[in-house]
């Protein structure tokens, strides 16, 4: 079985030997390594560069999960360093949800995704991301191959998600997008009219609690001429409470 850098233990921070124990495998760069999962393990931004410094010297990293791993602004621009200089070509998913983001720090990360030839699936949910770092991180997407995006839980509003839109439209590829609990509101239709008259393949459309209140103006979108690939859509709209 491959093997994965993670451990079960919740929200316990990590040591100074583990990181050196982590190093050692990447070091190694055995074909069991898939990836690193931190998820729920609180590391820091130092321990975290030293990790993807490690993981540079291997060509068959597929994960990067640094949920709730307590990463700033110095660790998310590592993360985006590390994809612009080999790791884009490889990773398949990128999760660092539960890691407050700047808009600075979007940016870096932002031109490490545009050289994510094979990435999946990106999640940056409950990271306090406002519109400008919905901006940023838009300019990097709209090359990627993505199917599953989340950005759940943050502060985006109308400006962010139409950049979020465009640039998703552009894929072609996504099946499921997750934008719930974001303060969107009414002016997010233009945004997300555009995404659903692209090319995309649209499968599920999590819109609770963003305040668009749109669902019929959805249906007359998805029903017209432009629209042909939206036969199965499912469309989540709760109200915010």
């Amino acid at each position: 079985m491959p093997k994965k850098i993670k451990s079960d233990s919740r929200y316990r921070r990590m040591t100074l030997l583990e990181i050196e124990g982590m190093e050692n495998l990447l070091d190694s760069n055995s074909m069991a390594i898939k990836g690193i999962d931190l998820k729920k393990r609180p590391a820091g931004d130092e321990f975290v560069c030293r990790l993807l410094r490690a993981a540079a010297k291997c060509d068959h990293i597929k994960f990067l999960r640094f949920q709730d791993a307590e990463i700033e602004d110095d660790g998310i621009c590592r993360i985006g360093k590390s994809l612009r200089d080999g790791l884009g070509r490889t990773v398949t998913s990128i999760n660092i949800s539960g890691n407050d983001l700047t808009p600075e720090a979007c940016r870096m990360l932002s031109a490490g995704l545009s050289s994510c030839i094979r990435l999946r699936d990106f999640n940056f949910g409950r990271c306090k991301a406002n519109d400008s770092c919905a901006v940023a991180l838009s300019a990097g997407l709209s090359k990627v191959p993505l199917m599953m995006f989340y950005a759940n839980e943050n502060c985006i509003g109308p400006q962010g998600f139409a950049a979020l839109c465009q640039s998703l439209g552009r894929t072609r590829s996504l099946s499921a997008l997750y934008i719930n609990h974001n303060p969107i509101g009414a002016h997010g239709v233009a945004g997300l009219s555009a995404l659903l008259s692209s090319d995309t393949h649209l499968q599920l459309l999590d819109l609770s609690s963003c305040g668009l209140g749109i669902v019929s103006h959805l249906h007359r979108t998805i029903s017209g001429p432009t629209c042909k690939n939206y036969s199965f859509l499912q469309i989540i709209d709760f109200p915010a409470d």
